[in-house]
């Protein structure tokens, strides 16, 4: 989409989601949003992702989200919600702020890298915190079945010597 059909999409744009960077988090978000049919508007600070996001059909503003004129061109005003998924939780924050001033109705969603972290966003006025370590590290865990997996989840009470040993966990 060239600039000028993409200001003008933007000027008519309401109730659109706007996600700021599109990196590797950023982008799961937009396949995630483009699958379910949502309107979205990306906000990126790398040049050259222009092409991509014309293959996407996604509505590209070039600028960092922590610039208020940057959030605005976005639609910030219009919008029904922002994820922020900027890996520096500071930015996070401030944009949580920004865009909680501009627009009171938003739903606001926030990536965190660090427990500490969560709590600020809270306080920032984001609506969901989402840590993708914390969220990985559950989906990863979620397949293994503990009763089939003795050396992970066992509970031990040979005593020691008895030769009774797995993995180094003691049977039963």
């Amino acid at each position: 989409m060239e600039k000028a059909n993409a200001i003008s999409e933007l000027v008519k744009l309401t109730g659109h989601f706007i996600v700021c960077a599109y990196g590797r988090v950023g982008e799961q978000v937009v396949n995630e949003l483009l699958v379910n049919k949502v309107r979205l508007v990306v906000v990126e600070t790398r040049l050259g992702l222009a092409p991509d996001m014309e293959n996407l059909d996604v509505i590209l503003v070039e600028g960092n989200a922590t610039d208020d004129a940057v959030l605005i061109e976005a639609g910030i005003e219009q919008a029904a919600g922002i994820c922020c998924c900027l890996p520096n939780d500071s930015d996070n924050v401030y944009v949580a702020l920004t865009a909680r001033s501009l627009n009171p109705h938003l739903t606001i969603i926030s990536r965190a890298n660090s427990h500490e972290s969560e709590g600020k966003l809270q306080m920032a006025g984001v609506d969901h915190v989402i840590n993708p370590y914390v969220t990985s590290g559950r989906r990863m865990a979620r397949p293994i079945d503990p009763s089939k997996h003795l050396g992970v989840y066992g509970r031990c009470h040979a005593p020691r010597g008895s030769g009774h040993s797995h993995r180094g966990y003691w049977l039963e």
